[in-house]
Parts: structure tokens; sequence; C-alpha cells
């Protein structure tokens, strides 16, 4: 980040009032934002809490809520997706502290979940859609074609 912030340490410095964002790692493109104290004095907070392990993070998380909010207006949200919305944001927070514990999943065991969970849906479609339900082995044996994720 910017010379007023040191990134050999992750904390915080007390007065914090320019964040600069590497907006595009190719170009090294930066983007400098300026805070008000208030701004400042919750980013300090999450971080000091333990909430973020940086203010990075912190801020990393406000965008992508500023992208959910803007990609979805209001007026377009369904209660199936508020609702889907709120348990995915709790899955996040445990996901995050279970991580801050160690409890780590590896990247191949993640990776083959997704690959059954998508199984399953493409399953679950396939049914809604023609009216057939493949048994495990014959979906298996039809979508062998497809490299595993993992592989």
């Amino acid at each position: 980040m910017g010379d007023r912030y040191s990134s050999k340490n992750d904390r915080l410095p007390i007065c914090y009032d320019t964040v600069e964002l590497s907006c595009n790692k190719r170009s090294n493109t930066m983007m400098q934002i300026t805070l008000s104290q208030a701004q400042s004095e919750v980013l300090e907070t999450l971080v000091k809490q333990g909430q973020y392990p940086s203010l990075e993070e912190a801020i990393n998380t406000a965008l992508l809520l500023l992208i959910d909010d803007i990609a979805l207006p209001d007026a377009d949200r369904s209660p199936e997706y508020l609702v889907w919305a709120q348990a995915t944001r709790k899955k996040i927070d445990i996901a995050r502290e279970q991580a801050q514990n160690g409890e780590v999943l590896e990247a191949d065991v993640v990776l083959a979940q997704l690959h059954r969970y998508l199984i399953d849906a493409e399953r679950t479609r396939l049914r809604a859609d023609y009216n057939v339900d493949p048994s495990i082995d014959e979906y298996i044996q039809c979508i062998a074609q497809f490299p595993h994720p993992c592989n």
C-alpha cells in the first residue's frame, strides 16, 4: 500500500487517512482514496478486534458488499435471494472463523466437493428439463469426457 502504510506489518498505523488500492496487478495501477476520520476508526476497530486480518481485507469485503448492492437493486431482489444471501454470509463468517482457528480443507477436497455439487445440480436440471433421471453411473459415464478439476 502507500507510503503511509507499512507492508511489513498488517496492523494499522494509529492515524490512517489515505488508502491505496491496487486496481490492476498487470499494470500496477493504483487508486488512492481518502477516508474520513470516522471511516478510518471503523476500519481500525474491525482489524484490532480481529474481524479482518488487515485493512485491505476489510476494504475488499466492503467493496464486495457494494458490488452486491449495485448488481441487484432492491426492487429486483426476491425474498429467496435475500434468504440465500443471508445464509451465504453466515457460512462465510463461519468459514472465516474456522480458518482463523486453523480448521482448513485441502484444495483438492474442496474442488472434489464442488465437482460433486455440480454433478448433482446438473442431474436435477436434467430431471426438471427432460423428465429423465439417469443413474449416477450413467451420469458419470456421460460427463467422464470432461476433466475433473483436481486433475
